[in-house]
């Protein structure tokens, strides 16, 4: 079974969660687009479109968290019933989509690891094209398993090739795996969790959140 469904709590345990979760939340949103802004900042200046891509990435992430926390249907479009329904798959697929583009541009794949560029584009950059189109074209209920399982196989492998740069000498593939190490963790926790192979724990609740903050500080630094 997958876990997307919310539980029913009662009114005290609401609120209790409710005041813990929420300046939580808010404060991650805050870092997100702060970092989002920083970097479209230094675009502006520079006109390095390494930046655009990562903000582009960055903003994407922002909406699936939203999105997946029930604050994108509250905030952005609360008249859009079916786009809030079935929204999810996309952004999830859209952010490693972004994530891919930025990274392979990053390392320069194109004209240093060919190769490995047509790996990340045949494996990662296309399947989440066609995802992500797919994903509001058919049942909710199948989109959501086939994007949380290609953001968890997709992120692998595009960890994976960065690996592979930095070992053949990459040094800007050094420091994106030393950034994306805690997202692309994150990721796996949230998809086993969501899969219910491991049990809902603070760790698995908030991974994606620390995994994504520490990647665009880490990143934007």
């Amino acid at each position: 079974a997958i876990n997307f469904v919310p539980a029913m709590i009662s009114q005290e345990k609401y609120f209790k969660k409710l005041n813990t979760e929420m300046p939580v939340l808010w404060i991650y949103y805050g870092l997100m687009i702060v970092m989002a802004i920083y970097n479209l900042l230094i675009f502006l200046s520079t006109r390095d479109r390494d930046y655009i891509l990562y903000v582009m990435f960055i903003v994407s992430y922002i909406i699936f968290q939203m999105t997946l926390n029930g604050h994108a249907f509250q905030y952005l479009w609360p008249n859009a019933i079916w786009w809030a329904n079935n929204s999810l798959p996309f952004f999830i697929v859209m952010s490693i989509l972004f994530a891919g583009i930025f990274t392979t541009s990053v390392i320069d794949a194109k004209n240093s690891f060919p190769g490995l560029f047509r790996l990340m584009l045949i494996l990662v950059i296309l399947p989440a094209a066609i995802i992500a189109v797919l994903s509001l074209t058919i049942k909710y209920s199948i989109a959501i398993k086939l994007a949380t399982a290609f953001i968890a196989i997709g992120a692998v492998t595009w960890y994976i090739g960065l690996i592979y740069a930095m070992i053949k000498g990459s040094r800007p593939a050094r420091f994106h795996v030393l950034g994306w190490t805690g997202l692309i963790l994150g990721i796996v926790l949230f998809a086993l969790k969501t899969f219910d192979i491991l049990p809902l724990i603070f760790l698995t609740q908030w991974s994606l959140q620390i995994g994504s903050s520490l990647v665009v500080i880490l990143l934007s630094l």
